[in-house]
């Protein structure tokens, strides 16, 4: 099996494999996993009815992983994992705190796993050679368990894939054999008959299982996606998404809630999964622990994998295959503090579910309202340019404060909302006390405010698309995309050769990526040094090349232009995203090149231009 070599930059369009199906399997086998069942039985604790549970199950999950389907998209449209691609919505360094609180996600949720997974085995063990689980039994096992782990995410995306589609067919059909047995035997069927608990009992469990399930994944989603083709339909890809990780989580989220009425101690045991298998006849509980062990595995190897594609993002500057080493290390560090604790495990389990999607939700919030800015943009050319000419560096290795701010808005209005045993906010008030609903709330004000900030500052600009440098204006000629996009204009002061200013700071290139640019770019001598006033630097090449060399001279660098929408065209499009060049291109069809001019401003004082031939 070939190892992936490939980080986190673009997967360009001859890399590409795969079907919508690939990624439904991925998902499928995400969920077969037995921690639905501790769902379960946290669900059957709010004393919901068979009703309610259902209720809470549907709604909880579907709603919450059709967000990861949303976010797939992105990731198949881009070429880029979830958290690369999120430095085009916060700025290169502004992603550097949800980046890091992903990372921190991620981990948690792999060590939960992983402990899970160990619990399966170590019961295996025991069930099968007649041993009695020690901790030398566990952490063997969760070394194993780590192990598996890293071997897959050392080989990566590809061997991910092949896995999570036997794993899925292997151990989901497994899952299935079971399932009845897991049913009768716990004689949870009487469960069906509970009366109806409180309305704000159904909406807690929904906001428990909601950030257990897809909210937990949602900063993973793009990472499996990326591979597509870009061809693949975006409906297709939410649909395949929600559908394939939704429906296994919430029939195992009902067989736990069967199981909890015969099983009380399910969820206060320090080893649910293990009174589980006590639970069973020993022919159905070695099936069971089987199964539960392979889908706990399925969901190891994702996030060991994204964990890494997360580091990288971060800036760490070491190979892909080497993040998963720190991830595993960290993992079987945190995992030994679990298994070697005193402490009940569903307890913290709680809490650390719902302060984790405190940050994940208004994340998850902004990215999706980028999206629906992006797709506006692209449905109108004059709110593009309007969007994206003033600015520039949108793209670039900064900050975007709209998105920065509405992620911390949306925390603050989260951590209000949120209630768990060691911290409630200061709006947990009648039924919001029955549950935490703050990364609810908190994803939907970052939603929002996101939107009102793209919203004021397209509006002013729609009536300036001029861009004013000073006091000279070219006209740009060639073909132009829209109404507006023909008035765009460069004003342009006269060039005094005798000056001498401190280096430009903002490169922009309009047109072709194919035509010749050449910009002289002016150095300054510093304080003290001989160097001439006079000494240039030279960068030449198409326009993507200009951009390029110029930003590691230290000049923000922007494209304004078109290119042709062929595989060229649109490759170059995500590098120049790669390489934090603002670009909000349009696309020719059929052609990659046209009217080409090349700016190199500080206040107007420098330009350079050219056209095809």
């Amino acid at each position: 099996m070939i190892k992936e070599t490939r980080g986190i930059e673009t997967v360009e369009d001859l890399s590409r494999y795969g079907s919508v199906r690939d990624v439904g399997w991925v998902w499928f086998g995400a969920n077969i996993g037995v921690l639905s069942i501790v769902y379960g039985g946290l669900v059957a604790g709010f004393g919901l009815n068979f009703a309610q549970a259902l209720l809470a199950a549907v709604v909880g999950t579907f709603v919450s992983f059709l967000f990861v389907g949303l976010v797939s998209v992105a990731g198949a449209k881009s070429g880029l994992p979830t958290l690369a691609l999120s430095r085009s919505v916060f700025g290169n360094r502004g992603n550097m705190a949800p980046t890091a609180v992903s990372w921190i996600s991620i981990l948690g949720w792999e060590i939960v796993a992983s402990v899970i997974a160990t619990w399966s085995l170590s019961s295996l063990v025991s069930t099968i050679f007649s041993v009695q689980v020690s901790s030398t039994l566990e952490a063997s096992s969760l070394l194993a368990v780590v192990a598996l782990s890293l071997i897959m995410g050392i080989f990566g995306h590809a061997a991910i894939v092949k896995f999570q589609r036997i794993a899925s067919i292997v151990f989901g059909a497994l899952t299935l054999l079971i399932l009845p047995f897991l049913i009768f035997h716990t004689r949870g069927h009487m469960a069906i008959f509970s009366s109806h608990a409180p309305f704000g009992a159904v909406v807690a469990v929904t906001s428990i299982i909601a950030a257990g399930t897809g909210i937990s994944w949602i900063n993973l989603a793009a990472d499996y996606s990326r591979y597509l083709p870009e061809s693949v339909s975006n409906r297709s890809i939410v649909v395949w998404v929600t559908l394939a990780a939704s429906v296994p989580t919430v029939v195992l989220i009902m067989v736990g809630y069967y199981a909890a009425s015969a099983i009380p101690t399910l969820t206060t045991s320090l080893n649910p999964i293990h009174s589980i298998g006590l639970a069973l006849p020993r022919y159905c509980a070695i099936p069971f622990l089987l199964a539960a062990l392979g889908g706990m595995l399925a969901e190891t190897d994702l996030a060991c994998y994204s964990s890494g594609l997360n580091l990288l993002a971060f800036g760490v500057k070491i190979a892909r295959s080497k993040t998963v080493v720190i991830d595993a290390a960290v993992v079987l560090l945190g995992g030994l503090v679990v298994l070697l604790g005193h402490s009940g495990f569903m307890s913290p389990f709680e809490s650390f579910l719902q302060v984790l999607a405190d940050g994940l939700a208004p994340w998850g919030g902004v990215i999706v309202a980028d999206m629906l800015v992006g797709y506006l943009h692209r449905k109108n050319p004059d709110l593009k340019w309007a969007a994206y000419l003033k600015n520039e560096n949108r793209r670039m290795f900064t900050f975007r404060f709209d998105a920065i701010l509405s992620w911390l808005a949306g925390i603050a209005v989260a951590l209000c909302a949120t209630v768990c045993p060691w911290f409630q906010g200061p709006l947990v008030k009648g039924f919001l006390s029955e549950g935490s609903f703050g990364f609810f709330f908190g994803g939907l004000a970052a939603f929002i405010i996101y939107l009102i900030f793209n919203t004021i500052s397209t509006r002013s600009q729609l009536g300036s698309i001029n861009v004013e440098l000073n006091s000279s204006v070219i006209k740009l000629c060639g073909n132009v995309e829209s109404s507006k996009s023909a008035q765009i204009s460069t004003a342009l002061s006269s060039y005094d050769k005798h000056f001498i200013k401190p280096l430009p700071k903002r490169l922009i290139v309009v047109g072709s990526i194919l035509v010749d640019v050449m910009v002289y770019v002016e150095t300054l001598p510093e304080r003290g040094s001989d160097t001439f006033a006079s000494d240039k630097r030279i960068t030449s090449g198409g326009g993507f090349n200009v951009c390029s060399a110029s930003k590691r001279m230290g000049l923000e660098s922007v494209y304004l232009g078109r290119i042709g929408d062929g595989p060229f065209g649109r490759q170059v499009a995500r590098d120049l995203e790669i390489e934090g060049i603002s670009a909000p291109l349009g696309f020719i069809h059929g052609e990659d090149s046209g009217f080409t001019v090349g700016v190199v401003e500080k206040g107007g004082e420098r330009t350079f231009m050219t056209a095809a031939g």
